[in-house]
């Protein structure tokens, strides 16, 4: 789907959270760093594992920054703004219970390029999927997929 979309003429932006539980299990980093070599400032990847420290990780694909833990509001928002859509602004609480990370949202000042101009694919485990799903919707984000395995 990423080669598909960085395929298209003129390229757009597109953004990857990568995340596995080990370092290792990280899968097609060698086709990532082909695409990330060939669109220079159109692909932005970051990478890292859930259950091992980000010092245990070998050097990252060229280009690419590493992710601490789990994908979280911090790194969502970061893509968010790179792909220039400005999240909808956090407010007071937080969101989601058992995600310390998760705050709540305003709704509706979330930007036009957040609403229509970026579409998210999710991919995981069902409850990595419907929490990331969520967090994307109460940012603003219009058009979420998700795949959920397992």
């Amino acid at each position: 789907m990423l080669r598909a979309h960085c395929d298209r003429a003129p390229p757009r932006r597109a953004a990857l959270l990568y995340t596995a539980q080990r370092h290792d299990e990280l899968l097609f980093t060698a086709q990532l760093s082909r695409l990330a070599q060939r669109l220079p400032g159109h692909t932005r990847f970051r990478l890292g594992a859930t259950r091992e420290p980000s010092s245990a990780a070998a050097p990252p694909l060229p280009g690419a920054g590493r992710l601490d833990g789990r994908i979280g509001d911090a790194a969502l928002e970061e893509a968010l703004r790179w792909l220039g859509c400005e999240p909808n602004e956090v407010r007071e609480g937080s969101a989601v219970p058992w995600m310390a990370e998760s705050v709540a949202r305003e709704p509706g000042t979330a930007s036009e390029a957040c609403a229509e101009g970026v579409c998210a694919y999710v991919c995981g485990p069902p409850r990595m999927t419907d929490e990331i799903c969520a967090t994307l919707r109460r940012m603003g984000v219009g058009q979420v997929h998700a795949e959920r395995w397992w």
